[in-house]
């Protein structure tokens, strides 16, 4: 089951085009975010799978 996972700014906005990965490559590996192009600072981080939406909080340092 693909998951989908969306990088917000605080105000709820997509700031990088949706991933998606399988389950089985999101337990083994990770999925793996190019930020370089966003400023430092908090950010949310979404994810969407069969069994519902789960978010945290991250922050972006360079």
């Amino acid at each position: 089951m693909p998951m989908e996972v969306t990088l917000l700014d605080l105000l709820g906005k997509a700031v990088l085009t949706p991933t998606c990965v399988s389950a089985a490559q999101m337990q083994q590996n990770g999925v793996e975010l190019n930020t370089s192009h966003l400023a430092a600072g908090l950010y949310v981080v979404r994810v969407t799978t069969s069994d519902g939406i789960f978010t945290t909080k991250v922050a972006i340092e360079h």
